[in-house]
């Protein structure tokens, strides 16, 4: 009789573990599946993503092709920076805000002579997707130097033209790069370095 009773008290709490574990998985499986449709959406990922670097000592190259054989070389260095990632719909947005940033172009080399940019500003923005770089407040100087190569220092170089802009826009697009600068106060040099 005892065993009658302990058969069917634990026939009876086996039936109730069951239910229950069958019900849990249920509920499990089914909030999974909702989950699983949730994060296959691209933007229901990137929404999830948000990042911010700090860097020392950036410098960016870029080199712009111009006909056969030959190249531009711009450069851009700043102190320091801060990378910021932000969704924005279904993609990133990349921006990089830099402080005391340099920035050389060359513009063209014709022969041995080449028309070099050089610009200086306390704070700029780059803008990753378009390849943009902004500042304000910008010193521009104007060079015609020897040789074809990208000079590392200006520091014996006079420019032919100088200079202070209000806007500055720099954008590489396609296989070429454009430079804007807005309210430019300039004077030219009484002497220039020639080659």
């Amino acid at each position: 009789m005892r065993q009658r009773v302990f058969k069917k008290a634990s026939l009876g709490y086996s039936s109730a573990l069951v239910a229950v574990i069958t019900l849990s998985l249920f509920f499990s499986f089914r909030q999974s599946l909702s989950d699983l449709k949730h994060f296959k959406k691209p933007d229901a990922v990137i929404r999830a993503v948000s990042a911010e670097q700090h860097r020392g000592a950036v410098s960016k190259d870029l080199w712009i092709a111009e006909g056969v054989g030959k190249r531009l070389h711009d450069k851009i260095e700043s102190h320091s920076s801060t990378l910021i990632l932000t969704p924005k719909k279904k993609q990133l947005e990349i921006v990089e805000h830099l402080n005391g940033v340099h920035g050389t172009m060359q513009e063209r080399v014709d022969q041995s002579v080449q028309h070099v940019r050089l610009f200086d500003a306390n704070t700029g923005t780059y803008e990753y997707s378009t390849g943009r770089l902004t500042a304000q407040t910008v010193s521009l100087a104007l060079f015609r130097l020897p040789g074809s190569d990208l000079p590392s220092s200006f520091s014996h170089a006079i420019p032919y033209l100088a200079g202070v802009a209000e806007d500055v826009t720099f954008a590489v697009t396609g296989k070429a790069s454009q430079f804007q600068a807005k309210q430019f106060r300039a004077t030219f040099a009484e002497k220039e370095s020639l080659p």
